[in-house]
């Protein structure tokens, strides 16, 4: 089986940090990806999605990733679904981001204004996650 997902988009709200009671970080946060259609008033159609990242990952997001963030994910797909307290079934399904690059133009020294320069130059962009433990619930220990 292959379950591999690679979005480019922005983000739709600032990264939140949480770690787990073993120390593990957990960061979770929105993106919203354009679709090559338009809609009847020819207005840009937008796919929205939650993602979630793990420990070097997450922290890279939380401390280089804000609100409006152009990104490139590399990840898989999770299905989960609990008992809400109303005793109502919910389910979603998210990205599980296992490399994250920013592709946000860093601002030039001083002036607040994207450089001119590659959006790649953040310094390396992503550090190595390492192994990705497929089964974790985000959600479980948070």
């Amino acid at each position: 089986m292959i379950n591999r997902v690679i979005v480019v988009g922005n983000l739709t709200r600032p990264v939140e940090l949480k770690y787990t009671p073993n120390g593990t970080a957990l960061a979770t946060f929105g993106v919203a990806v354009n679709d090559y259609r338009k809609d009847e008033t020819g207005a840009n159609i937008a796919h929205f999605f939650d993602v979630v990242t793990w420990d070097k990952q997450a922290e890279y997001a939380a401390t280089y990733l804000d609100k409006g963030f152009r990104v490139a994910l590399d990840g898989r797909l999770q299905y989960r679904s609990w008992l809400a307290q109303d005793g109502t079934k919910r389910s979603k399904v998210e990205i599980v981001a296992e490399r994250i690059d920013n592709l946000t133009p860093r601002p030039q020294e001083g002036t607040g204004q994207p450089s001119t320069g590659s959006p790649y130059d953040w310094g390396g962009n992503t550090p190595d996650a390492g192994p990705i433990d497929d089964h974790r619930d985000p959600f479980e220990d948070a």
